[in-house]
């Protein structure tokens, strides 16, 4: 067995710039990794981070990482897994990348997946390192990756890894679009208008155009810094009509800073009936819906519509709210609208007559889009 390194490897990407929020988990995941456990010899701690698309997921484990270089002496390790593109890496291939950054040499490296898994888990063996495993498709790509004994393991991924939970004993953080509050104060952070002052109440409805989602703020304050004339009234404004606001929400030339991007990769991923069923959420224009509703849109059995309703959920397209409620974030029901819009289908007598609060019928998607707001509850 080649010998591990005798210097500390640090291949973490860097930390965001700024980080506000997720104070909860935070503390959680401290207590995690400094609890005197007995068991933290033949129990490996696994953090599993889970969330819709552009919440934050890779940005609070390199958070969490940063913050815990101390107790990881021997090295911290990273990989994306590209669980959110078109070609995920395999377990063989990453095991090649871990084994490397761990000093074997290509020519050395075992050609069997089980040889690999041995040699890398032998190699890891009493060391205290800290392995993250970002954008992680499902449990079968990341379970040869998990370590033994000393080291730890923290996985991002969009869809709830309870395979780890039930096998392995993860800890679970199941992240949520940020709370007004924090929202509008990362956009004030990120743009230099400091903690604390009066805000205007521009902030708080850019941020609610936003989604309150991470990677919208972002963007959103990149936008801002860089338009010497703009003003977050100005760019309220323009955030305003939902059939553009999506165009707005991305950085030219970067695909993985578009909230339209991170979206169509959730949805490219979902069988045709779930898609279906998504498109047709999207083209009421609901801002919460319950099993009867999908019932009634997509003409499947209970079994079905909940499976679908779940799929949606694991996919990051969704959030469950209650028993059998579930609800649509503004920025998905946008994209979902023009995939609806895209793919035109007849729609059943029952599901056109599905009402906004109001009484506005909610066949046009381009006028639901143009709502902008939420259309209601079904």
């Amino acid at each position: 067995m080649p010998p591990f390194p005798d210097h500390g490897m640090s291949h973490l990407p860097s930390r965001a710039s700024v980080f506000v929020g997720r104070r909860p988990e935070l503390r959680a995941v401290r207590e995690l990794l400094t609890r005197d456990r007995p068991e933290r010899g033949r129990a490996t701690p696994i953090l599993a981070i889970d969330g819709a698309p552009g919440v934050g997921k890779s940005a609070l484990a390199l958070e969490l990482a940063h913050e815990s270089l101390d107790r990881f002496p021997d090295g911290q390790l990273y990989v994306d897994l590209g669980g959110s593109g078109d070609n995920p890496l395999s377990a063989f291939d990453v095991l090649a990348q871990l084994l490397q950054s761990l000093g074997v040499e290509p020519s050395a490296l075992p050609l069997g997946l089980d040889c690999r898994v041995r040699l890398y888990r032998s190699m890891l063996h009493g060391k205290r390192v800290l392995v993250v495993l970002d954008n992680a498709l499902d449990s079968h790509q990341i379970r040869p990756l998990i370590p033994q004994g000393s080291a730890c393991l923290i996985v991002t991924s969009r869809q709830p890894q309870r395979g780890l939970v039930v096998r392995y004993g993860a800890h679970r953080i199941g992240l949520k679009p940020l709370d007004p509050d924090t929202a509008a104060d990362l956009l004030l952070r990120l743009t230099g208008s400091g903690h604390g002052a009066r805000r205007p109440s521009a902030v708080d409805r850019l941020v609610e155009l936003c989604g309150y989602l991470p990677l919208g703020i972002r963007i959103t304050a990149g936008t801002l810094l860089g338009d010497p004339y703009g003003s977050p009234e100005r760019l309220a404004a323009q955030y305003e009509d939902p059939v553009t606001r999506l165009d707005l929400l991305a950085v030219d030339g970067d695909e993985e800073m578009s909230v339209r991007s991170v979206f169509a990769a959730s949805y490219r991923v979902l069988p045709d009936d779930v898609a279906r069923l998504f498109r047709l959420l999207c083209r009421a224009g609901l801002e919460e819906v319950g099993l009867l509703c999908s019932l009634r849109l997509a003409g499947a059995t209970a079994a079905v519509a909940s499976g679908q309703l779940e799929s949606l959920v694991g996919h990051g397209l969704l959030e469950r709210v209650g028993p059998e409620r579930y609800r649509i974030n503004e920025l998905v029901r946008i994209y979902g609208a023009e995939r609806a819009e895209a793919q035109p289908e007849p729609v059943h007598l029952h599901a056109a007559r599905l009402r906004h609060p109001h009484g506005r019928t909610t066949r046009n998607s381009r006028r639901t889009q143009r709502q902008g707001r939420s259309g209601g509850r079904c």
